[in-house]
């Protein structure tokens, strides 16, 4: 069966958005800052190195996107009438994942500054028998199905992207082992689930991995929903990874390009986002994403 490997496929098609921004790249801004003003963060950020045999960029030949690159690719970005990230649950979720997914969703409230609507869980039992599998070590449900029969039917008016998280484990079809996600991004849909970040009665180290790694993957594939592409030149969120002990190597921050991206997309004020993520993190008691952060905000309150 092919990757045998547990490969990270968050599978993210590309789309054009029909809600462009106006601005020229020479006169980007984000809240009070121009754009320019993120260069000085370069110097904080570790160049990736050549990568591992196995690794993405040993498998995948990418291009890349310059910050000209995504405005001129006229990137989806939030609008007026569409501004809010969704979360569909499917499936039943125990009192350490439901814990997991309600910290998740607020930590994607301050990555993004989008309102987070957490939506019940519905059961997986809508799922037909054709659109399930059993595999060697579980159930699995059919993405394509979630993603065009229960997701696309009932996408909000106001919603930039309907997320779905499920308790089970993915297949996108037969040819494949499973999938960490997928996302039909020209209808604003995806889907993710975290049964192969789940612990047993995790201790507190087991909890922040389990915490660590689903964060990562619901911002990962909602930067590429605003059209970001892999970053290949420096350590960073974007980047892209084929399996666990890969991504595990790869920070929750983002690179001044990507950030330069996602700040003009969104219109959220980089300070006010520094401000927010180093109280997240601080809460969390995540030390180094505090410290790195609180780093890059004097670098950038310097500069004013």
């Amino acid at each position: 069966m092919r990757y045998q490997h547990f490969f990270i496929l968050l599978i993210s098609l590309v789309f054009i958005s029909c809600h462009p921004r106006d601005d020229s790249p020479s006169l980007a801004r984000a809240g009070n800052l121009s754009l320019s003003d993120l260069n000085n963060l370069y110097s904080l950020h570790t160049h990736l190195v050549k990568p591992a045999l196995g690794d993405w960029l040993d498998v995948h030949e990418e291009k890349g996107q310059s910050f000209d690159d995504y405005i001129n690719y006229k990137a989806v970005c939030p609008s007026a009438n569409q501004n809010k990230i969704y979360i569909q649950l499917i499936g039943e979720f125990d009192s350490i994942d439901n814990s997991i997914i309600k910290t998740v969703a607020d930590y994607i409230n301050a990555f993004y500054g989008l309102k987070v609507v957490l939506l019940d869980a519905i059961s997986d039992s809508i799922i037909p028998d054709n659109s399930r599998r059993m595999n060697e070590y579980a159930e699995q449900l059919l993405t394509k199905y979630i993603l065009y029969d229960i997701l696309l039917p009932v996408i909000p008016k106001d919603a930039i992207v309907l997320n779905a998280i499920t308790s089970k484990d993915l297949y996108p079809d037969e040819d494949w082992n499973f999938v960490f996600g997928q996302a039909a991004l020209k209808k604003r849909v995806g889907v993710s689930s975290l049964y192969r970040y789940k612990y047993d009665n995790p201790d507190s180290v087991a909890y922040a991995l389990y915490l660590r790694r689903l964060m990562r993957t619901a911002t990962h594939e909602l930067g590429h929903m605003f059209s970001l592409k892999h970053c290949i030149e420096y350590k960073c969120l974007m980047n892209g990874s084929n399996s666990l002990s890969e991504a595990d190597t790869k920070p929750l921050w983002l690179c001044p390009n990507c950030l330069a991206k996602i700040s003009w997309c969104t219109q959220y004020d980089i300070l006010e986002r520094y401000d927010n993520l180093i109280e997240f993190f601080g809460e969390l008691g995540f030390v180094e994403e505090s410290k790195f952060l609180k780093e890059s905000k004097k670098v950038i309150s310097n500069q004013k």
